[in-house]
């Protein structure tokens, strides 16, 4: 569920697999382009969520980071892809990720917390708050169609993450 959206003085929240994350929204184009780039780091418990106006195919690729993230695309309140994006190195190509699933909203998350909190394919994500927070991207003009979110990385591979029986 998404909190702090209506005055409550917490910030804004979205709760994966039963663990309340903090979230920066980028709403706007600058934001969702600008994304992680340039920060030192994204603590334990903390992310930054890319909401869409309408589910599109939503393609990411790392500049200018710093550290590695783990990155999950949703669809209807659930996880449709995981991709791990390794630590930047110097001198590789700027890797790209852009599953071949449609995304309500694009979380991205320190690295190990997919594997931390058994994230999977189908994990449940409380939305109840990305849809007011969608509305709000007519404000800045975004129009889900196929947005291209420019960070940074150079590793680039699918993680699957097992959970336990």
């Amino acid at each position: 569920m998404l909190a702090g959206c209506g005055g409550s003085g917490r910030p804004p929240a979205v709760k994966l697999a039963g663990h309340r994350i903090v979230v920066d929204v980028a709403s706007s184009t600058s934001e969702q382009e600008k994304g992680l780039s340039g920060r030192r780091s994204l603590a334990r418990g903390h992310g930054m969520l890319f909401p869409q106006k309408a589910p599109a195919l939503v393609r990411i690729w790392m500049r200018g980071m710093r550290f590695p993230l783990d990155v999950l695309w949703l669809r209807r309140g659930r996880v449709v892809a995981v991709r791990r994006l390794g630590r930047p190195r110097a001198g590789h190509a700027i890797p790209q990720a852009e599953p071949a699933k449609l995304a309500d909203a694009v979380l991205e998350l320190p690295a190990g917390t997919v594997r931390r909190l058994r994230v999977h394919r189908g994990t449940r994500v409380a939305d109840g708050g990305l849809a007011a927070l969608r509305r709000r991207l007519d404000v800045f003009g975004l129009h889900g169609a196929s947005l291209e979110l420019r960070l940074h990385a150079t590793t680039l591979r699918d993680d699957p993450v097992r959970t336990a029986a």
